[in-house]
C-alpha cells in the first residue's frame, strides 16, 4: 500500500547542527496526522535507510544524526516528509 501523505518543514540551524528533524507547537497537528501515535518510525535519505528513529512527541523532534544534517548543502531550508508506507517515511531537502 502506497501513502501520499506530504509536509513540509523548515530546516533550521538548530536541526542542522544537532542532527533533529524539528517542528514547532503550530504543525503538531499536520505531523500528527502524518505519524499517528508512532513512538519511532523508519526514514529514508537517498540510500541511507535509518530504522526505528524514536519521536520526541514532547521536544518535537527526531534524532537523525548530525553527521548526516552537517553534510546537507546549506541552500537547502525546506524539510519534506513524504509516508511511503506504514512505518516508511522518505526524507528529502529543498
Amino acid at each position: 500500500m502506497r501513502c501520499n501523505k506530504i509536509v513540509k518543514l523548515p530546516f533550521t540551524k538548530t536541526g542542522r547542527k544537532y542532527g533533529y528533524i524539528m517542528w514547532k507547537k503550530k504543525n503538531d497537528e499536520v505531523i500528527k496526522n502524518l505519524f499517528g501515535d508512532k513512538k519511532s518510525i523508519d526514514l529514508k535519505f537517498n540510500s541511507i535507510l535509518q530504522i526505528k528513529k524514536n519521536i520526541d512527541w514532547k521536544r518535537r523532534r527526531i534524532g537523525i544524526t548530525y553527521k548526516l544534517t552537517r553534510s546537507i548543502s546549506k541552500k537547502f531550508t525546506v524539510l519534506r516528509l513524504q509516508q511511503i508506507n506504514d512505518n516508511l517515511f522518505k526524507v528529502e531537502y529543498e
